[in-house]
């Protein structure tokens, strides 16, 4: 069995109903761009049938599409943040990665998913070579592990960083 994926089937093999969450800061908004720009380049779709945000200037709701996020709303100060669910993700050498949401705001980005019978150790290495590009984009080097209870003492962390000094 793959060394990596020993270290992280128990944060990934259950689904307890928790969606767990990678969360990292970002220095400014033309950073999160970056990081977003990163992930919803490797989707082939938005998930669900309702990815959408609300525009205070037109009080109404409007569409989130691949290519069209709402940075200018968000550069006006009209939206705050927003959330959506990238799903078929294949990484840069072409693994599948399960569905992520994605949360921005100016100054965080968040990964969540749902732990699984998805996820596998070729989608963990997917995951990490996605979140390699997404700190990259963000110019950090580290992230938090929030919400998957099984995560005693930073385990995804530590993978992470086992992972990339490869």
């Amino acid at each position: 069995m793959d060394a990596l994926w020993r270290l992280c089937a128990p944060l990934f093999s259950m689904d307890d109903g928790v969606l767990p969450e990678i969360s990292m800061e970002a220095a400014s908004l033309a950073a999160v761009r970056r990081a977003y720009a990163c992930l919803e380049s490797c989707a082939g779709q938005i998930g669900g049938p309702g990815s959408t945000w609300w525009s205070e200037q037109d009080q109404r709701e409007r569409p989130i599409e691949l290519g069209l996020a709402p940075w200018q709303s968000m550069i006006n100060g009209e939206l705050g943040s927003f959330h959506v669910l990238l799903d078929g993700l294949r990484s840069r050498s072409g693994l599948a990665v399960p569905a992520l949401g994605v949360f921005v705001s100016p100054t965080q980005f968040s990964i969540d998913y749902r732990a699984g019978p998805a996820w596998s150790a070729s989608a963990v290495h997917g995951l990490f070579e996605l979140l390699h590009n997404v700190l990259e984009a963000l110019q950090q080097g580290a992230f938090e592990h929030i919400g998957n209870r099984r995560d005693k003492g930073g385990q995804l962390l530590a993978a992470y960083r086992g992972w990339a000094s490869q």
